[in-house]
């Protein structure tokens, strides 16, 4: 339509041209996101493992990235998939506390209920270390990492 009516006018036609260009422009650039941002705090949190932390930290989890970008692999999962996203397995990571089996738990908080969320900050065998945030605007998973700290004798965990 504005097309039409700048007909007969070359300068007209540039600056409708010259806008739409610029239209389009704004338009991808607002749909285009690096790939993967989303991951970017398992990443963060595995680089920060692997530079922070003992060599070969066993490392509890069952974000296999995380384990990938320590450099090491997972010594078991602690949450498991359901149809309401993702929970804490507490008998995996009792299991895991009680062998001591893992120097680290990484969980994913995003989908953790507050229940699972308070389970973590009391358990006596377990310390938060660090906090892993996507950027801003992104969305994606939250990473705590925790420390296991020493039990009592015979592994007693929660």
């Amino acid at each position: 339509l504005l097309w039409r009516a700048s007909a007969g006018r070359p300068a007209a036609r540039r600056l409708v041209t010259a806008g739409g260009a610029l239209a389009v422009l704004l338009l991808a650039a607002a749909c285009v996101k690096p790939r993967r941002v989303e991951q970017a705090a398992e990443k963060d949190a595995g680089v920060w493992i692997a530079g922070n932390m003992r060599p070969y930290s066993r490392i509890a989890t069952s974000l296999k990235r995380v384990a990938f970008y320590a450099g090491t692999r997972p010594a078991g999962a602690v949450q498991m998939s359901t149809r309401h996203g993702r929970r804490l397995d507490r008998e995996a990571l009792g299991r895991l506390l009680k062998d001591d089996a893992c120097d680290l738990v990484v969980v994913d908080l995003s989908s953790l209920s507050d229940e699972d969320r308070d389970f973590l900050a009391e358990h006596p065998r377990l310390r938060s270390v660090k906090t892993f945030r996507p950027p801003p605007l992104v969305g994606g998973e939250r990473i705590r990492v925790l420390a296991v700290v020493a039990g009592r004798p015979g592994g007693a965990g929660r």
